[in-house]
């Protein structure tokens, strides 16, 4: 009778789990970070700002040039890619969609 119990308190809270994620969908912003010579630039800080809400999210690209910002809610970010000893990049208006990956691979210039 228990193991019923726990079973069915289960069930209800996968079903309230996967209702809760069809109702806040969200979209992943990913790509890889590059030099001019499309060689890997790791330890650049990524930077993505909702224009509407004000939300922040970072993320690092790792020892290949690569990072990925999961869970981001659907908007229009402003994005900055900065690394030392590089230019830093800006993308405006960068749209997250629910669902998707948006795949930005910014390839930054020598210098400060």
């Amino acid at each position: 009778m228990k193991k019923r119990i726990v079973l069915c308190l289960l069930c209800g809270f996968w079903a309230t789990l996967s209702l809760w994620a069809q109702n806040n969908p969200t979209g992943t912003l990913a790509g890889a970070v590059m030099d001019p010579s499309h060689a890997a630039v790791p330890g650049a800080k990524i930077i993505a700002d909702d224009l509407t809400t004000g939300i922040v999210l970072k993320a690092a690209s790792d020892s290949q040039g690569r990072f990925q910002i999961a869970n981001v809610p659907p908007g229009k970010y402003n994005v900055a890619v900065t690394a030392k000893g590089f230019r830093g990049a800006v993308f405006q208006s960068v749209a997250i969609v629910a669902g998707q990956v948006y795949d930005l691979n910014p390839v930054l210039k020598v210098g400060s």
